[in-house]
């Protein structure tokens, strides 16, 4: 039972620490502090020299792997941040792009807007044309299409002119 009172101790004083530091805002200082929190554990360890050698390697153990841990995890957090910023801005770029293309129109002739392709609506080109799901399937119910999987491909041009393959598959 006395292993698992220094273990919990030592999980306590690392989160304290951590508490303490994260507060502070500065993770360097994270690495300095569980390098000295171990070598205070070393100093207690050579001052009570009858203890057993597993009550200084216990608690010196739990921190290091709380630490690595702690680490691994804020990396992470840090590569998942940076994806959703980059797919972000990837969106973004995507839809000035398009948004050009439309309002270039007078100059030259413009490109259809795909709305479906292989049976699944392509809504980011819906918001760029400031349309909806429900717009897009009243304009295809007055065209005689019921059912969007059996559209192949279906573009739509500024005067409002749509171009639909269907696919060989039977939906009905």
């Amino acid at each position: 039972m006395e292993y698992v009172t220094i273990i919990v101790r030592a999980v306590f004083i690392y989160f304290i620490v951590l508490f303490a530091i994260r507060l502070c805002k500065k993770r360097e200082w994270l690495n300095i502090v569980v390098v000295f929190m171990i070598a205070q554990l070393g100093v207690v360890f050579l001052i009570y020299v009858e203890k057993p050698l597993l009550l200084f390697l216990l608690p010196t153990l739990t921190l290091l792997l709380i630490h690595i841990l702690y680490i691994w995890l804020i990396k992470k957090e840090e590569e998942m941040i940076e994806r959703i910023q980059k797919s972000h801005s990837q969106q973004e770029v995507f839809q000035k792009i398009i948004e050009k293309e439309r309002t270039s129109s007078s100059e030259r002739a413009t490109l259809p807007a795909v709305l479906i392709i292989d049976g699944k609506i392509q809504f980011q080109t819906l918001q760029v044309l400031k349309k909806t799901e429900f717009w897009l399937r009243k304009q295809l119910k007055q065209l005689g299409y019921r059912n969007i999987k059996a559209i192949s491909y279906c573009s739509f041009k500024d005067g409002g002119t749509f171009y639909i393959e269907e696919t060989s598959q039977d939906y009905s």
